[in-house]
Order: C-alpha cells, then sequence, then structure tokens
C-alpha cells in the first residue's frame, strides 16, 4: 500500500513513525543520493556496502557526507583514499 514501496530504491513506513529506506547508486564515487521518501524529522542512521560488478576485489571504505532528511552524498574510497568508481554502492538509511 501506500506505506511502501518495495523497490530496488524504495521504503517501508512502520507504524510509530519510524522509516526504513534503501537503494542502490550508480558507479561514480561521489554520488548524490536523494531518498525514495524524504524522513519528516531526520535521518538517523545509514549503513552502506560496495557492490563489485568487475570480480575485482579490494577494500574499500563507505562514506557519508552532506546526511539530512531528503538524502545524503555516498562515497566509495580505496586504501589510499583514492575515489573508487567500479561497480555500485548499496546503502540502507533509517529515520522517522
Amino acid at each position: 500500500g501506500a506505506n511502501q514501496s518495495l523497490a530496488s530504491g524504495g521504503y517501508q513506513k512502520l507504524p510509530g513513525g519510524l522509516i526504513i529506506q534503501w537503494g542502490i547508486t550508480g558507479q561514480m564515487s561521489p554520488h548524490s543520493i536523494i531518498f525514495p521518501v524524504a524522513f519528516p524529522n531526520a535521518c538517523v542512521a545509514i549503513a552502506g556496502g560496495h557492490v563489485t560488478y568487475t570480480g575485482a576485489a579490494e577494500l574499500v571504505v563507505f562514506g557519508v557526507q552532506n546526511l539530512s532528511a531528503i538524502g545524503f552524498t555516498a562515497s566509495v574510497r580505496n586504501h589510499q583514499g583514492i575515489y573508487y568508481t567500479y561497480g555500485g554502492t548499496t546503502w540502507i538509511a533509517i529515520g522517522y
């Protein structure tokens, strides 16, 4: 219904006001993310991970900048601090 979108970039509104959202970015880093629905008050937590499409494995770090109720900037950097642009980034956000 109106309380959810179960797409690859979707959300679930829970009773009591908690909202869980998720998605996947493109290959470029950093990448601006707009939430599927704006949080009425605030986003309080984001977790993310790197998706490797090339088959290459490398240590990477997921970062969040410019966090707001409507979105954030996701970045992935390799062990040398260089933006990593291969693959995409999956993320999950929680707010109310």
